[in-house]
């Protein structure tokens, strides 16, 4: 398949850019900085109209969706960006969107999923949360969402879980992981999975979704 990457410079958008490269895909991932240097990137800004970036995602057959703006400029970035690379993917004919986003938007009404040991995250939750809800009820896209926990920069033993509960923590390289594998799983189309790190391999648990009830479903 062709796959573009929507920040795939960044901690997550890199590895899944490096994991569907090693599976055989062709694979694109955006940078906003002239400095990037690689065969695989390509400049996309998502400040730029629907327009511009339609004409970049055309040929495509899956995006995925994992850039951010470390909270340097959440709506222009996190939420519009998003929602018109949404617009721009469903123009181009692209058969599925697949948004990287976070576990704590399942309980968006919590306060101990986001105000922790790493600060308050309300205001990125919000946004990624409004973000999700248009995907979902708005887009007209094939969609998986991936909810992570908190994302960590170690060694990951490629065992995770979609029962979360309760603040969870990543290994980033296990996000990418799981992101990557989604294809290969039609059950995870039209899907909230919510992960943290865990015991089972990112095949077993993949293979262990059961069949979609609800688009409000989220990892059963």
């Amino acid at each position: 398949m062709k796959i573009f990457v929507i920040g795939g410079t960044g901690r997550v958008g890199s590895q899944i850019v490096s994991n569907l490269k090693q599976v055989g895909h062709t694979v694109a991932g955006s940078f906003n900085r002239s400095t990037a240097d690689s065969d695989v990137l390509v400049h996309l800004d998502l400040h730029d109209s629907v327009a511009i970036n339609r004409e970049k995602l055309r040929g495509y057959d899956v995006v995925y969706f994992a850039a951010g703006s470390a909270g340097g400029d959440l709506v222009q970035v996190d939420l519009y960006g998003s929602m018109k690379i949404m617009q721009a993917a469903k123009e181009a004919g692209v058969s599925r969107f697949i948004q990287i986003s976070s576990a704590a938007i399942g309980s968006i009404f919590h306060d101990d999923w986001y105000r922790g040991p790493h600060g308050d995250y309300l205001d990125y939750n919000i946004i990624k949360y409004v973000s999700d809800e248009w995907l979902i009820h708005n887009s007209g896209l094939p969609y998986t969402i991936l909810r992570p926990g908190v994302l960590m920069d170690e060694s990951g033993s490629g065992k995770v879980t979609f029962d979360v509960h309760h603040r969870t923590y990543n290994a980033i390289s296990n996000v990418a992981l799981v992101a990557a594998k989604l294809l290969d799983y039609p059950r995870t189309i039209n899907r909230v999975i919510a992960m943290g790190d865990g015991h089972l391999s990112v095949d077993d648990a993949l293979a262990e979704l059961p069949p979609v009830k609800s688009v409000h479903q989220a990892g059963n």
